[in-house]
């Protein structure tokens, strides 16, 4: 595990800017997982790290932000290139995380999308051919559903 941002010396004023992002590696000899965790950050700070070689190829990425808008570049996607993503939201939240714009720049890698606004919990586990994943429930179709959560998750 490393961390990866903020690099030494940053500084703003700006809390989500600041968020601590980990590379995480894990290898057993049969199962493989490369992570990008990366909290509140937004999409300056996560290309930052791709730009500096910290962070290339990897398995799963918790998507930055809640999955807004500004939460990832399409050409950092195309360098993470990840397997999984997944954003934490709240159900009806007042920001309408995740973003389409965002879920989009993933799937355009070929990653698949997950929020835990949709499917409650989701796991990510190393696994022999990438990663494996658990959910709590099957998605939900938030369109109907009549609870209100003013949270962003």
């Amino acid at each position: 595990m490393r961390v990866v941002w903020p690099h030494k010396g940053y500084k703003t004023n700006e809390a989500n800017n600041a968020s601590v992002e980990l590379y995480v590696t894990y290898n057993d000899g049969h199962n493989t997982l490369t992570t990008l965790l990366t909290g509140d950050a937004e999409r300056d700070q996560t290309k930052e790290t791709v730009i500096t070689g910290d962070v290339e190829d990897i398995d799963f990425l918790k998507v930055g932000h809640h999955g807004a808008a500004k939460s990832l570049y399409p050409e950092t996607a195309r360098v993470l290139k990840p397997e999984v993503a997944v954003a934490s939201a709240g159900k009806n939240n007042r920001y309408g995380h995740p973003k389409q714009e965002a879920i989009d720049i993933l799937e355009e890698v070929g990653a698949k999308f997950y929020c835990t606004k949709d499917y409650g919990d989701v796991t990510v586990f190393p696994g022999e051919q990438g990663p494996r994943v658990s959910v709590q429930h099957a998605k939900v179709d938030t369109e109907h559903e009549e609870e209100k959560d003013d949270g962003a998750g």
